[in-house]
């Protein structure tokens, strides 16, 4: 006890002696933050982790019936993660860039929006959902 006087306040070694002990129960482990509490490293890890708000885009891309080759071409769109050219050019590649479909510089926009061949699939999808093609104009992937 005298250990303990030199490295803990007289207060706070008071508070555990007082503690009353019940000597006829056996202990039990209690893990306070899980609702039951039951430890376990889900529960460990869903209080460390920094948690965000769920994305309604990142929901929808994400899912369980969309193939995951779909999801990660969809998540690189919306990333910029794309090898095209003018994201390229940023890269310090330099060649002269031409849309696959016309003559038009290529970037993401282009490729999945506004060319050619995106307005015509776009038309295409618009169309098949009863949609007003003026929609197709409102279509934005990435800045």
């Amino acid at each position: 006890m005298d250990k303990l006087l030199g490295m803990i306040p007289v207060e706070l070694i008071n508070m555990v002696v007082n503690i009353p002990l019940q000597l006829q129960c056996k202990d039990t482990m209690f893990f306070n933050i899980s609702p039951f509490g039951k430890f376990s490293l889900k529960s460990a890890w869903n209080h460390i982790r920094e948690k965000f708000s769920v994305s309604l885009l990142y929901s929808s891309i994400w899912h369980k019936n969309i193939p995951l080759s779909y999801s990660v071409l969809a998540w690189r769109v919306i990333k910029n993660f794309l090898p095209v050219d003018n994201l390229m050019w940023n890269k310090g590649f330099s060649f002269p860039s031409k849309c696959q479909c016309c003559a038009n510089i290529e970037d993401i926009n282009h490729v999945f929006a506004y060319g050619e061949c995106a307005y015509k699939v776009w038309n295409h999808f618009f169309g098949l959902a009863n949609m007003d093609n003026n929609s197709v104009n409102n279509v934005s992937l990435a800045s």
